[in-house]
């Protein structure tokens, strides 16, 4: 259930960056004022959200370093993937190339997390 927590975490964390960009960036900031308040809101939340979602991965988890190193995955691969998709935003071909391997690595933490448990 801590994976289920601190993946909520990033991307709740990550939301909050995208809606914090719509708020605050001059180059995508909206004309309505009702769209900025909005985007205010869900900035907010999302930011609630995430450190919710976090303390409580890490009271459920096992390992603070597993809640903590999920949490920053999400966060990074949702945040990229929206860069891309909503911002026109580049990445290199090793930033996608590091994707696959950002979700290896939480792969085998997780299986680990998953031995040490049943031991």
């Amino acid at each position: 259930m801590s994976f289920v927590y601190a993946s909520l975490a990033g991307i709740s964390a990550s939301l909050s960056s995208i809606s914090g960009k719509f708020v605050f960036s001059d180059e995508f900031r909206p004309e309505n004022h009702l769209a900025i308040a909005g985007f205010l809101v869900l900035f907010v939340l999302a930011y609630i959200s995430m450190w919710y979602c976090h303390t409580k991965a890490l009271s459920l988890s096992t390992s603070t370093v597993t809640a903590l190193l999920i949490n920053t995955s999400c966060n990074f691969i949702v945040t990229g993937i929206a860069g891309t998709l909503l911002f026109k935003e580049y990445h290199s071909l090793l930033w996608w190339s590091g994707l696959p391997l950002i979700l290896i690595g939480c792969s085998l933490i997780m299986t680990d997390d998953a031995k040490s448990k049943s031991e």
